[in-house]
């Protein structure tokens, strides 16, 4: 009896991409890229044979070429140009169907943290963790309104309790968006100052992952504390945060709006037949 192999390791680069793939994934390959680095590849590429197109896997594609991988595990069949692309669409759509017990992953999600289990890079965001794990916790945000139906200006700052290790500097900021746009404004023909602003914008995609953050803190030394603390990276005084900054103009502008009667007590903005300020 022949046992077929359930993957080849080949080189990410011998390998093709459909160029039509209507997903978009730009957005889930940093989380993919973490997770092969904690579990190693859990499900290969698949890929036609003929052509070595891409059918299934093309963020775990991204997140190994992201990682530097010289091999990734591929799984090749035989089919045809329809059906490939039938299949690619059917693998994306119909784990679409598929929904979650939110009372079960919950309890899941506690015995592994009980457990000392990191529940990170598992595809939640930090807000959609700490919504499983405290559903009764309020979550006022500045802005939002009240249960009056009154917009508030009420200042809540987050909370995150650190459970880990200190994880490495490296992977506390994201500039893999930053740099590649910086690179683009750097080869642009376009005036000095512009480009001095534009390298300026640019950083604003700049992703600090607030979460790896916190338990850096936890490790660090009082004056690197102090100094994130100064940065409003972590909030661990409220009042100092205030004084910091973080929080006080936003209290200012609630003040100037409920000066000015912005806020009509329905929530709404209140009318003015006046002109516009130029």
């Amino acid at each position: 009896m022949t046992v077929e192999a359930a993957a080849e390791y080949v080189s990410p680069d011998t390998l093709t991409p459909w160029s039509r793939n209507p997903r978009h994934n730009d957005d889930a390959v940093e989380g993919v890229a973490a997770s092969i680095v904690r579990f190693g590849f859990a499900a290969p590429i698949i890929a036609r044979r003929s052509t070595r197109e891409v059918i299934a896997g093309h963020t775990r594609l991204k997140a190994a070429q992201m990682l530097g991988l010289d091999k990734v595990p591929v799984r090749f069949v035989d089919l045809g140009e329809e059906e490939a692309h039938a299949l690619a669409l059917a693998d994306n759509k119909l784990g679409e169907f598929a929904t979650w017990d939110d009372r079960q992953l919950a309890d899941v999600l506690a015995d592994m943290a009980r457990a000392s289990v990191s529940i990170e890079d598992l595809g939640w965001s930090q807000e959609e963790l700490e919504a499983l794990l405290n559903p009764a916790a309020p979550r006022e945000m500045p802005g939002e309104l009240d249960s009056s139906g009154a917009y508030t200006t009420k200042v809540k700052s987050p909370v995150y309790t650190p459970k880990g290790e200190s994880p490495p500097i490296d992977l506390l900021v994201d500039r893999s968006r930053t740099d590649a746009l910086r690179a683009e404004i750097d080869a642009a023909d376009i005036p000095d100052d512009v480009r001095a602003f534009l390298v300026d914008a640019a950083e604003r995609h700049t992703v600090f992952h607030f979460r790896r953050i916190a338990e850096f803190y936890c490790h660090a030394s009082p004056e690197v504390q102090r100094l994130m603390e100064r940065s409003a990276l972590v909030i661990i005084d409220f009042e100092k945060a205030i004084e910091n900054g973080f929080v006080t103009l936003t209290r200012r502008l609630g003040a100037l709006a409920d000066a000015s009667g912005f806020f009509s007590k329905s929530g709404s903005a209140n009318d003015d037949d006046g002109d516009d300020d130029e």
